[in-house]
């Protein structure tokens, strides 16, 4: 597995303490974007699993000390949709 990518396991980690019910607006994961949409490319910032599929860390930064924002894009002004864009570009 090369660094520009994850795990298929690492979601594991993240879902022991973050169940769907407590993490509030989710993005699917385990789905492969080339298959959902043909034209939607990921930036190689945003890595996906060893299998080419989203996950937790596709969009978030695991979290440590110091730490407050932990989306891997985001914008002072436009917060979460610089992120959104940048797979499913401007709406």
């Amino acid at each position: 597995m090369g660094p520009e990518r994850f795990s298929t396991e690492a979601d594991a980690v993240c879902l022991e303490c973050h169940t769907k019910g407590t993490t509030g607006r989710s993005h699917p994961r385990n789905v492969r974007p080339e298959e959902k949409s043909r034209k939607m490319k990921v930036p190689s910032d945003l890595r996906l699993d060893d299998d080419g599929r989203i996950m937790c860390l596709t969009c978030h930064t695991a979290h440590g000390p110091y730490v407050s924002n932990f989306l891997r894009r985001s914008s002072p002004d436009r917060g979460f949709e610089t992120l959104c864009e940048a797979c499913h570009g401007k709406r």
